[in-house]
């Protein structure tokens, strides 16, 4: 995570192992991240889902929204 003054948190690619899920850990880390960003002077958070196991659902239950798509841009072999 990436947390500047004045500027918007950013986390990429949080997620919890398999065996880990349901056990309310994903909540313990969205909190841990949105109380650093709060401390660092930050007023907004970024969220970029692990596209591995993105969960839609649980982050709109924690306050975020979708407002964009993603897009993955991979380099072509010549």
């Amino acid at each position: 995570m990436v947390a500047l003054p004045d500027v918007p948190a950013y986390l990429s690619d949080m997620f919890t192992a398999t065996w880990a899920r349901r056990q309310g850990l994903g909540t313990l880390l969205l909190q841990c991240a949105g109380e650093l960003a709060r401390r660092s002077g930050c007023r907004e958070m970024i969220l970029v889902p692990s596209r591995q196991t993105r969960e839609d659902r649980f982050y709109a239950t924690r306050g975020f929204k979708d407002v964009a798509p993603l897009s993955l841009l991979i380099p072509t072999a010549e």
